[in-house]
């Protein structure tokens, strides 16, 4: 058994193309990149969390005029997970 901090790359990032035989990285490979990645790990959490709260303001507003404000929040917001999507779990 493994004990201690994972490796880096780790070999589940290690991708190769059988076919042509390119082999690359598809995960952080330094310590750097791996804090990176977990701080986008965590904004992530942060803009969902976020998205649950704009659209109960949303459903909250009477003003029209909020309501949109709000939905610009709300489609900003949706549009931002939808490239952190892209950091894998």
């Amino acid at each position: 058994m493994f004990t201690g901090p994972e490796p880096l790359p780790h070999p589940d990032d290690v991708k190769i193309d059988m076919q042509t035989g390119k082999a690359w990285i598809a995960g952080p490979s330094t310590k750097e990149e791996k804090a990176e990645l977990d701080r986008w790990r965590q904004r992530r959490a942060e803009f969902e969390a976020e998205l649950e709260d704009q659209n109960a303001a949303f459903d909250a507003a009477d003003d029209v005029q909020i309501r949109q404000l709000i939905l610009a929040d709300i489609r900003q917001t949706a549009k931002i997970l939808t490239m952190l999507e892209k950091v894998r779990a």
